[in-house]
């Protein structure tokens, strides 16, 4: 199980909450329940993938930025 708060994290309310091969569905349902009593935002992930959840879109954002900046 990966918490993924995000910086600042006082400020930031979205975090990820990583369910990994080996974490029971009643762990991941606990961590998912303490964010939100955190006063956060939690996103579920039920199985890790590489640079999670936002960070995947982030890459995706900026190779496409890049790609516009190359086209003019």
């Amino acid at each position: 199980m990966q918490y993924a708060f995000f910086n600042p994290a006082l400020v930031m309310k979205l975090v990820e909450v990583v369910k990994g091969p080996h974490v029971s569905e009643e762990t991941a349902q606990i961590a998912y329940q303490l964010c939100e009593r955190l006063d956060k935002v939690p996103v579920m992930l039920n199985k890790e993938v590489e640079g999670f959840l936002m960070n995947r879109f982030v890459r995706a954002l900026r190779l496409e930025a890049y790609w516009l900046v190359d086209m003019g």
